[in-house]
């Protein structure tokens, strides 16, 4: 059943290609701002006091910068399908990292916020889409794809010394879901303004300690990392 979908899916795109009045391409360079948290539970941890089960939330607030093309393919005058591509980064500061439901340390063990460090991920984003055009005024574009999380990264000092960090990071795979509103569509520039929301999913996370330049990788439970994007910028079109 899910072949026979998959290929009434490609029939349907290839024959609307097959049928399409216009291409419309580009590459847009856009900014702003996202909010992203990680859930990890049930984290095996093996340490000096032994094995060490406890569940990982993190939060981050970044600066984005986000690179994206879109191809899609006029069916008619309003309406057109295809599929996009993006790198999506950010980097700004670690907000939370707590330690709970530990069988080791205390309930609700959380980094003081003074000790909190920079945080940052890079994501690929690759799936179908398609265009609402309203005349020459503004497209709407809409996508949902898969989600490639090459890093979700979370950090904090060591000892209180920003020379030493202990970072902890991922790299989840999941969905994503992507909306945006292009101004001035049929122009060779055009505005663009952004809503993202990916959430990604892992079985392994790992940890770097930089003082002593260590890595280790630590099998979990469930591994959950959600990410909401908020971006504007300028769409180059052809």
């Amino acid at each position: 059943m899910k072949k026979l979908i998959s290929i009434i899916i490609a029939a349907t795109l290839f024959s609307s290609f097959a049928f399409a009045k216009k291409y419309k391409g580009d590459v847009q360079l856009s900014m702003g701002g996202s909010a992203e948290e990680m859930k990890a539970k049930d984290v095996d941890l093996t340490g000096d006091a032994g094995l060490i089960n406890a569940d990982i939330n993190a939060k981050s607030g970044m600066f984005e910068f986000d690179v994206q093309t879109w191809h899609l393919f006029g069916i008619n005058d309003w309406f057109s399908v295809g599929f996009m591509a993006g790198f999506n980064t950010g980097i700004g500061l670690t907000t939370e990292l707590k330690l709970e439901n530990s069988n080791v340390y205390l309930e609700n063990a959380k980094v003081d916020s003074d000790n909190l460090a920079v945080a940052a991920h890079v994501n690929f984003l690759l799936g179908p889409a398609v265009g609402f055009d309203l005349g020459k005024v503004v497209r709407f574009n809409v996508t949902a794809g898969i989600d490639f999380g090459i890093v979700n990264m979370y950090s904090c000092q060591k000892d209180g010394d920003s020379s030493k960090l202990m970072s902890t990071y991922s790299s989840p795979v999941g969905i994503g879901f992507e909306g945006q509103a292009k101004f001035l569509p049929k122009a060779k520039v055009s505005p663009v303004v952004s809503y993202r929301v990916t959430s990604d999913f892992a079985k392994t996370l790992y940890f770097y300690d930089q003082d002593e330049d260590k890595h280790e990788d630590y099998s979990v439970d469930s591994l959950n990392v959600i990410n909401n994007a908020f971006t504007v910028g300028i769409s180059f079109n052809w």
